[in-house]
């Protein structure tokens, strides 16, 4: 009799977060959560607008269903931006079809400056000489300093992920979902 009752409670849970849209963690630091709708431009679409309430948008990739922001530069610890170092938040949406339904994947990054990369001088394949005689510049092309800046993830932002998942399943939702 207590197996049947265990069956019966993980099968509600489970349909319960099928049906509520179960929100979790995604590879690499990022959320996911199922979304109510199986119509995959409606919620790229949505995925677009929703992420353009807290970041400009740089990209949007329809065939890949990913939508990238712009840097958003931010203070570190509250510090005024003039006296610290420089940390940026950057989003990812992804949207992706898995068993007719669509499920939407948020990454929101906080990068601080890493360390440069060390080039040095190096030789062709076809160089006889065995002596390196063309620069970095020369075999990558010339580049700004902007270009040249490298950032490495610190961590991920989960409270900001899952306010725009909250945001994204709301703009899908039909309105009698919204009330309950």
């Amino acid at each position: 009799m207590a197996k049947g009752r265990l069956a019966i409670m993980v099968a509600v849970a489970i349909g319960a977060g099928v049906i509520g849209g179960c929100s979790g963690s995604v590879a690499g630091g990022g959320s996911s959560r199922v979304m109510p709708t199986g119509d995959y431009d409606a919620a790229l679409t949505a995925g677009r607008r929703v992420l353009s309430q807290y970041f400009s948008i740089a990209e949007v990739d329809k065939s890949a269903g990913t939508i990238r922001s712009m840097p958003k530069t931010i203070s570190a610890d509250g510090a005024p931006l003039a006296g610290s170092a420089p940390t940026r938040q950057i989003a990812t949406v992804r949207m992706r079809r898995i068993d007719g339904r669509i499920v939407a994947h948020v990454w929101v990054e906080l990068q601080r400056p890493g360390s440069p990369v060390h080039r040095i001088m190096r030789q062709r394949v076809n160089n006889y000489d065995s002596i390196a005689n063309e620069t970095p510049a020369q075999l990558e092309a010339a580049t700004s300093p902007r270009q040249n800046e490298i950032w490495q993830t610190s961590r991920y932002l989960r409270n900001i992920q899952q306010r725009i998942l909250e945001d994204l399943w709301e703009s899908l939702s039909p309105p009698a979902e919204r009330d309950k």
